[in-house]
């Protein structure tokens, strides 16, 4: 199960609940609700699209506990929209996984394409900003046909898609951006103040939507995400495994946190970096004590507040023989 968490101040983290453990946290984790969570470990971040730029990630432990507490603010959605000409300029780094707002001016007929040997809907698009720049987009699978499907019951009103998540494609040096696999979240005319601000900003030309010829992308050219990704997924070797784990030791407490149960989904939580604090004297990773197993019931146990004893008391033992 995998999560991106932002804070307070809209910083974003990728977060994940391994496998083994889905079944003891799925039902505790909702995407919208606030937590306080304790014992988990943070890892060094790598590969390939990644959800955020955080240098670190998130793992859940057996031991991690969560709990509600006060809800952060209702207008931190985590969305990051990017420019266009940033992807097509090839600034974006497509190690990481990006937002893009865009109206539809063109969309091609569903297609059924084969992909590794699989059958696989594809739609192709076209979006423009308030810029009027253009930046082709390919969506795949069960998004493809949802979109389809909602954009013809909208007939000829403006169409406003949001990508989260989203993956960027390079081919033949032009770059185009995709739903990924198991991971992106596709809304149209979402509810949300970036969206309405988007709108306003449209050049007022009251285009109407063209139906096109599909495009050819490098998908259906042989590239396939799995492809993708053990190609261009940085390697490691096991000295830098075993120095990742250096992160991996330290436990953090996190005042607040939005989290979600779905892949596609975005969560927020609220914490502070242990780099803000003063006492650096006895870090997580040396302190004695068994994790937390109550949160209610439990003292702060953070490096913050985890300090030294000030004073050492001494006994000397006296001779009285002599």
């Amino acid at each position: 199960m995998e999560m991106v968490l932002a804070d307070s101040k809209g910083d974003m983290i990728h977060a994940t609940v391994k496998k083994e453990l889905v079944s003891q946290f799925v039902t505790l984790i909702s995407q919208g609700e606030s937590k306080l969570m304790v014992n988990f470990i943070v890892t060094m971040a790598a590969g390939s699209y990644r959800p955020t730029k955080h240098p670190y990630r998130i793992v859940f432990l057996p031991t991690t506990r969560l709990r509600m507490c006060d809800a952060l603010p209702s207008n931190l959605t985590g969305l990051d929209p990017v420019k266009f000409e940033s992807i097509k300029d090839g600034s974006q780094n497509t190690d990481y996984l990006v937002d893009v707002i865009g109206q539809i001016v063109e969309v091609s007929h569903v297609e059924v394409v084969s992909v590794n040997g699989k059958d696989t809907q594809k739609l192709s698009l076209e979006l423009r900003n308030q810029d009027d720049d253009r930046l082709p987009m390919v969506l795949w699978g069960k998004f493809a046909t949802d979109v389809n499907d909602a954009i013809q019951l909208r007939g000829e009103h403006k169409i406003i898609v949001v990508l989260r998540f989203g993956k960027i494609k390079v081919w033949k040096d032009e770059r185009s951006i995709s739903n990924a696999y198991n991971v992106s979240d596709v809304a149209l005319n979402p509810n949300l103040e970036e969206v309405q601000t988007f709108i306003e900003l449209l050049p007022k030309d009251d285009m109407a939507l063209a139906i096109v010829d599909p495009k050819p992308l490098a998908l259906t050219n042989g590239v396939s995400d799995k492809d993708d990704f053990f190609i261009h997924t940085p390697r490691k070797s096991i000295a830098d495994v075993k120095a990742s784990r250096q992160g991996s030791e330290t436990f953090k407490a996190i005042d607040n946190s939005i989290v979600s149960d779905a892949p596609e989904g975005s969560m927020m939580l609220r914490g502070c970096s242990s780099q803000q604090s003063d006492s650096t004297s006895l870090t997580p990773a040396k302190r004695i004590g068994a994790p937390v197993i109550n949160l209610d019931e439990t003292f702060d146990q953070t490096s913050v507040t985890r300090t030294n004893c000030p004073v050492k008391i001494k006994k000397e033992k006296k001779d009285k023989s002599g």
